[in-house]
């Protein structure tokens, strides 16, 4: 099994219900080890041996040796993302954000059915349409616009890839430049006397939530239409929670020497955990982990389950059949399970 594709490969439904009873293995591809069973990953979650990856670091490094392109974006973003902090830095990003969602969550949470029906509403008196550009997207980014209190859907394409250790220096680059439009986009919603940790806030909003959501929304979709394909989307039994997940792993780093299931970790190891394993465990209430464990649980947990709750019970008021015309995962992407089309025909 390719591990850099397998977030993507539709055979990852038969390698993660094998890989319940496997052992945790080294890949030298990404020069890490691969935990793919459900128990094993939930204990490294809650690790206290594991730093998170050092992507503040490596960044550094990089603008080190080309001081003719410092990712000054970049490196602000990271210092406001909790997954990409050690320490008293992370706690004190995760309270930042954890006030912030807590301070917007009613008017998030009054808006979403209103921002629901209104992409919703795209299906009707259609006899195709294409789910991720014309609903999910727009929909995810209308939602993190009123969240974060700044409109800045119009400047998201790729802010969520910061995360992405494969891409291109161009590719660096260009996502630079579109998270300091993003960040120019808070500031004018801010003002001049807004604070910088009020900017890296909302700015870690979009970068946090934009593939995540609309990633996970869409993979979902996708693989419960692929399981009904006889049923008007009015009689589906949709899941409470997303049976698919637009975060497929996360990655760790060994902080100091321990041991499980008999492989001895070292300092600097890098520790792939497939929360991708929750999702096709025998045992069902290993679902809610996929949302993460301890100091790295996800902090918009609740209302990513209220957005997806409104979704559903959208799609539930429609009488039509949805046949897939058209599917496709990004072949680009070694960080989401994202859908690059979602084609469907509306059937009576």
């Amino acid at each position: 099994m390719n591990v850099i594709a397998l977030h993507r490969n539709e055979a990852r439904s038969a390698f993660f219900p094998a890989a319940a009873t496997q052992p945790i293995f080294f890949d030298a591809t990404i020069k890490a080890w691969v935990v793919a069973n459900a128990r094993h990953c939930e204990a490294m979650l809650v690790s206290p041996h594991l730093s998170v990856s050092p992507y503040r670091l490596a960044y550094e490094d990089m603008a080190k040796r080309n001081p003719d392109f410092a990712f000054p974006n970049m490196l602000f973003a990271f210092r406001y993302i909790p997954m990409c902090v050690n320490g008293e830095e992370h706690r004190l990003a995760r309270r930042r954000i954890a006030e912030f969602v807590a301070a917007r969550k009613n008017i998030a949470s009054s808006a979403a059915p209103r921002i629901v029906e209104r992409w919703v509403g795209k299906l009707t008196g259609r006899t195709e349409i294409e789910l991720m550009t014309e609903v999910l997207q727009p929909m995810v980014r209308e939602f993190l616009a009123i969240l974060s209190g700044t409109d800045a859907s119009g400047l998201i394409q790729g802010a969520s890839a910061v995360f992405d250790r494969m891409m291109s220096a161009r590719q660096r680059r260009q996502l630079d430049d579109e998270l300091g439009a993003i960040r120019a986009a808070i500031r004018r919603t801010i003002g001049p006397d807004g604070s910088e940790e009020e900017e890296g806030i909302r700015l870690a909003l979009f970068v946090l939530g934009n593939d995540a959501l609309a990633g996970g929304f869409g993979e979902s979709l996708c693989q419960v239409l692929r399981a009904n394909p006889q049923l008007p989307m009015s009689e589906i039994d949709y899941p409470a929670l997303p049976n698919e997940t637009g975060i497929p792993f996360v990655e760790r780093i060994v902080r100091e020497p321990f041991e499980l299931d008999g492989v001895a970790f070292r300092p600097g190891d890098r520790i792939r955990i497939m929360l991708q394993s929750f999702l096709y465990s025998g045992d069902v209430s290993d679902r809610a982990r996929v949302f993460g464990a301890g100091i790295h649980a996800c902090l918009g947990r609740q209302l990513s389950l209220e957005l997806w709750s409104a979704f559903t019970k959208a799609l539930a008021q429609i009488p039509a059949r949805a046949e897939i015309l058209d599917y496709a995962l990004r072949d680009d992407d070694y960080v989401f399970t994202y859908p690059s089309k979602l084609l469907i025909a509306l059937n009576p």
